[in-house]
């Protein structure tokens, strides 16, 4: 797993673990 400002990303949406790495899918949908 890779550990790159994890935190910082995790407010941005909700996380989950794919194959060992964390995923983010942010809520921001551009307009």
């Amino acid at each position: 797993m890779r550990s790159v400002s994890d935190e910082s990303k995790l407010k941005l949406g909700d996380s989950f673990d794919i194959d060992g790495e964390i995923w983010v899918w942010a809520h921001i949908i551009p307009a």
